[in-house]
């Protein structure tokens, strides 16, 4: 697959190549060569060609072009794409993944918009850098009210924080971090009473390798429109405590 000024581009490997295994494909004879275009512009060409690397996958091409036009998975990086085709999460999946402790979850909502406090919304056809998503799935939170007791009683607290992007139906996992549960005393708490979600250091965001999972519109995960009802908590025993929709 080549990107080419005039059609002759097209023909120039036939005479030879530096690329070894191309040559030694060229000589079995065992090949048509086919062309498009022209294209309004090179970057248009060289679009298509990047485009058609990345989802014909040519054995002999070493440069894959610029990530910006490759065909990729939409919604999560490429590393857990094959996630995408694993059976699709209910609520006690997120338990049971754990092992045999497993810790109370607090699954939060994170849209596509921007906050003007560099908190960046999640867009699927690029996914944020995993800063960039640490920062907007452990803070800002209306968990005020529960601080205390989960201060007092950290066995009870949620051990497990899920970033959660779409709507139900086409929910997927964009992060999955450990808590820090001996350390909600000490939780980050901003005007509103907002509070930031401590996390075990250094942070994982693929914790019990859940990201990138689907989650089943079976699994009923419903989040509101207000900020209080931008999370939901899930039991240990797999009962919800609180919910968005409520």
């Amino acid at each position: 697959m080549g990107y080419g000024r005039e059609t002759d581009r097209a023909t120039s490997h036939l005479v030879g190549s530096h690329n070894r295994a191309l040559n030694e494909f060229l000589e079995a004879k065992q090949y048509r060569i086919e062309i498009a275009g022209p294209f309004a512009d090179e970057q248009t060409g060289r679009a298509v060609e990047t485009a058609l690397i990345s989802a014909l996958q040519p054995e002999f091409n070493i440069d894959a072009g610029p990530s910006r036009w490759r065909f990729r998975p939409l919604g999560v990086p490429l590393q857990y794409a094959d996630r995408l085709s694993e059976p699709e999460l209910l609520l006690h999946d997120f338990l049971s993944a754990q092992g045999s402790d497993p810790v109370p979850v607090l699954f939060v909502i994170v849209t596509s918009v921007d906050f003007d406090d560099d908190r960046v919304g999640y867009n699927p056809a690029s996914p944020p850098s995993d800063e960039q998503i640490r920062v907007r799935v452990d803070r800002w939170w209306q968990v005020r009210r529960f601080v205390d007791a989960w201060a007092s009683t950290p066995d009870d607290s949620p051990g497990l924080l899920i970033g959660v992007f779409g709507s139900p139906g086409r929910q997927m996992v964009i992060a999955s971090a450990r808590v820090d549960r001996a350390n909600w005393r000490e939780a980050e708490t901003v005007s509103g009473g907002l509070v930031r979600v401590p996390l075990v250091e250094p942070v994982d965001l693929d914790a019990f390798s859940l990201r990138g999972r689907r989650i089943a519109s079976a699994a009923g995960l419903r989040f509101g429109g207000y900020p209080a009802q931008f999370f939901v908590r899930l039991g240990r025993d797999g009962a919800i405590l609180e919910s968005g929709a409520s």
